[in-house]
C-alpha cells in the first residue's frame, strides 16, 4: 500500500512511496531522500516502516544546504529518535530494545514510577535466620559487599533490576532494625546490672 510524502513547508513536495511519510522531505528514488527542498534549510522528519514491520520516527538535521540530496535509508535509520517495534517494543533514542518493552538511550524524568515487586516483611516472621554480625563482617571482608546484595561489578556490567534491588535494600533495612532492637535490649540489660 502506498504512503504519502507530505511537505510541511511552502514549496515542499508531495509524492508517493512504499513505506514512508516525510515532512520537508521528498523521495528522490528507491534508495535516497532529498530534504529542505523548500530552501529553508530545515532538515527533515521522516516516518519510515521497515520490512520487518517496525515503525521508525527519524529526524535528519539540516547541513545548511538549501537542498540536501542523496540521504540514504541507512542514514534515516541511524537517526531514529523513536522506534516502535512490530513486537510491541518501544525504543527512545535507540532501536535496540534487547527484549524489553521500553528501552531509553538517555535520562528519564518522571513525576512517579511504580515498580511492582514482592516485599521483605518476611524478615519479621518467626523462624527468619538473622545472620550473626560476625558472619556479615566475614562476608564483607571476603567479598566486598553485603550478603544477597549484588557486587558493584555486577551492577556496572548488567545494570540493576530496580524492583529486586529495592526489595533487597528493604530486607537489609529490616535486618538492621532487628540488630538495633537486639543491641538496645543488651544495653538496657547491662544498664540494669550496673544500677543494682
Amino acid at each position: 500500500m502506498a504512503k504519502v510524502v507530505v511537505g510541511a513547508a511552502l514549496g515542499a513536495n508531495l509524492g508517493y512511496g512504499t513505506s514512508y511519510i516525510g515532512f520537508n522531505a521528498s523521495r528522490q528514488n528507491a534508495a535516497t531522500w532529498s530534504t529542505s527542498n523548500d530552501g529553508a534549510n530545515n532538515g527533515a522528519g521522516i516516518i519510515y516502516a521497515d520490512v520487518a514491520g517496525n515503525l521508525l520516527f527519524s529526524g535528519i538535521p539540516s547541513t545548511g544546504a538549501s537542498d540536501q540530496t542523496g540521504i540514504s535509508d541507512a542514514t534515516i535509520v541511524g537517526n531514529t529518535t523513536l522506534f516502535v517495534g512490530a513486537n510491541k517494543s518501544v525504543g527512545i533514542g535507540t532501536r535496540n530494545t534487547s527484549g524489553y518493552t521500553l528501552a531509553v538511550n538517555g535520562f528519564v524524568r518522571a513525576k512517579k514510577v511504580v515498580v511492582e515487586t514482592g516485599w521483605s516483611d518476611f524478615v519479621f516472621e518467626e523462624g527468619y535466620r538473622l545472620r550473626p554480625l560476625e558472619e556479615v563482617e566475614r562476608q564483607i571482608q571476603e567479598q566486598g559487599h553485603l550478603p544477597e546484595i549484588p557486587a558493584a561489578a555486577d551492577i556496572e556490567n548488567n545494570g540493576a533490576d530496580v524492583g529486586a534491588l529495592l526489595k533487597l535494600q528493604m530486607q537489609k533495612i529490616e535486618e538492621l532494625t532487628l540488630y538495633i532492637i537486639e543491641q538496645d535490649k543488651r544495653i538496657k540489660a547491662l544498664e540494669a546490672q550496673l544500677n543494682k
